[in-house]
């Protein structure tokens, strides 16, 4: 089974889902639905997660790269972050997708209440 970047830093700090459902202030059922890749975080979401695991938030947006977690300590830190830190640009196309995303939900509330 492939772990999403999202799953892979609850099991890596040793979180319960019903710890980060809570986090969210969302249900354990929609939170195991994001871990799962079936429901997509918020921007809103990923910049609460980012703050509680101190990293940035756009980790949270990267699809299709394969997390591997052979250390399941309280301390163990292998897995996004070793895929995330290096040079094939990925930081940059995440915060151009979040400003897209944001761009987006703006224009359908605009166009929403018309």
């Amino acid at each position: 089974m492939e772990i999403t970047v999202l799953g892979s830093f609850r099991v890596s700090h040793n979180y319960a889902p019903e710890h980060i459902a809570a986090e969210l202030d969302i249900s354990l059922d929609d939170y195991l639905k994001m871990e799962k890749g079936e429901l997509l975080l918020t921007t809103e979401q990923a910049t609460k997660l980012g703050k509680f695991y101190n990293v940035d938030p756009a980790l949270f947006f990267l699809k299709g790269l394969s997390v591997t977690n052979y250390n399941h300590g309280p301390n163990s830190h292998s897995g996004p972050i070793t895929t995330y830190n290096n040079n094939y640009g990925f930081k940059e196309i995440v915060e151009k997708l979040m400003i897209e995303n944001d761009e987006l939900k703006k224009e359908i509330l605009r166009l929403s209440k018309k």
